[in-house]
């Protein structure tokens, strides 16, 4: 999965995902790469969780300030979702948790089959 976008500022973004599926851990797993981090972004779904829709996977990262300057440094959860509506629409999101505070929405993706 490739996502061209934009930030907040106008500035053009992009992001590339690799979902893939551990047989053995039954659960999918799932990594980032974008414009805005100089990072991988790792996250996986439980164990067990193979079967499991909407498809939520977890993980953790050291923020480089895209949550905000106050989390510079520090470590955020970070959880995507995977909702399959059906075979024309998909939306993903990303949530944060910063220190102290409850999960965010981070960002929303929808995408949309384009029929011809």
């Amino acid at each position: 999965m490739v996502a061209l976008f934009r930030a907040t500022d106008g500035a053009p973004v992009w992001r590339k995902g690799w979902l893939g599926y551990s047989i053995m851990d039954d659960r999918y797993e799932w990594i980032t790469i974008d414009t805005v981090n100089t990072t991988m972004m790792y996250y996986e779904g439980t164990p067990g969780s193979g079967s499991q829709i909407p498809i939520s996977m977890s993980g953790v990262f050291t923020d480089q300030g895209v949550a905000g300057e106050e989390t510079v440094g520090k470590r955020l959860g970070m959880r995507t979702v995977i909702k399959i509506e059906n075979n024309n629409r998909h939306v993903i999101e990303l949530y944060f948790t910063r220190p102290g505070q409850q999960e965010a929405l981070a960002t929303r993706a929808v995408y949309t089959r384009v029929n011809d």
